[in-house]
């Protein structure tokens, strides 16, 4: 079994009822995350923006953040690998959950990855609207986990039995890559996703696999949203062809300004994926430069 990292989560004063993102980190240069951190910024976004660091971000990606008043949170990744080709994946949901325990008084959690991310849409005002009766939701990919057969359908066979294999993967495909809902309920899904993975030898063990379990088992099933791209919470790269995907209800389209809406012209809050589109990469890297 994996070792489980040292870290200290700070403590945050004066947070009571605020929400907070947080993303996980690794190495890549400003360019790669400069539209994450603008455009949460522009959004309006009120709340706590984290950043969690290790030994290998750049000097130019801490500064970039911080001039950006994201609180930045120091982690340290572990040198050795057990042989999970996704262990960092997985590893970090540690890192979130705890900064979430030491820091219960926060609203709303959202958790999304920040290489391929952008907010178009202030993402605390689509979960005061619309997350009831849930307590949080998650993307989906648009197409069933046993039609992926290249990713999704082979990680969920790696992380549970024959019996639940056959039982969940009928289901839509989520993503690691955006989910927000309440603060105790995302520490608890961090916290599992964490442990589930850490106790796994299965080689194809991944964060995104056992998430995929987690959604359609108790407790979580009863208390998870999976947003249609209609209703302006998250959307991905639908128009790009992929493995198992058929057609998509409610494809966004992108306007002359360069921002994702749905069929009825409401801006979409949170995109996802959109440097597999070489042309939602170049507007999105031009409009948040």
């Amino acid at each position: 079994m994996t070792p489980t990292p040292v870290f200290d989560a700070p403590k945050f004063e004066g947070i009571e009822g605020k929400d907070v993102t947080i993303a996980v980190i690794f190495d890549l240069g400003w360019e790669q995350y400069r539209p994450y951190a603008i455009s949460l910024v522009r959004s309006g976004f009120a709340g706590m923006k984290i950043i969690v660091v290790d030994q290998s971000t750049r000097i130019e990606v801490r500064e970039g953040f911080a001039n950006l008043g994201f609180t930045i949170v120091d982690r340290v990744t572990p040198t050795t690998r057990t042989g999970q080709w996704d262990e960092w994946g997985w590893q970090r949901f540690y890192f979130a959950a705890a900064i979430l325990r030491k820091n219960p008084e926060f609203q709303y959690a959202i958790w999304t990855d920040a290489r391929d991310v952008v907010f178009q849409v202030n993402p605390s005002i689509w979960l005061e609207q619309n997350l009831s009766p849930h307590q949080f939701v998650i993307e989906g990919l648009g197409h069933a986990i046993k039609d992926c057969h290249v990713c999704n359908d082979p990680w969920l066979r790696a992380v549970c039995t024959e019996e639940e294999w056959q039982r969940v993967r009928d289901f839509e495909t989520v993503t690691t890559g955006v989910f927000a809902g309440t603060s105790q309920v995302m520490q608890s899904l961090f916290d599992d996703i964490y442990s589930g993975c850490q106790t796994k030898s299965h080689p194809e063990t991944t964060d995104q696999g056992l998430l995929n379990w987690l959604v359609r088992t108790p407790p979580y099933d009863a208390l998870v949203g999976v947003p249609r791209p209609r209703e302006g919470f998250s959307t991905v790269d639908f128009i790009r062809p992929l493995d198992g995907r058929g057609p998509v209800d409610g494809v966004p389209v992108m306007d002359g300004t360069g921002v994702l809406r749905t069929e009825a012209g409401l801006p979409i809050a949170i995109v996802h994926l959109y440097d597999r589109i070489p042309a939602w990469l170049e507007s999105m890297r031009k409009k948040y430069s």
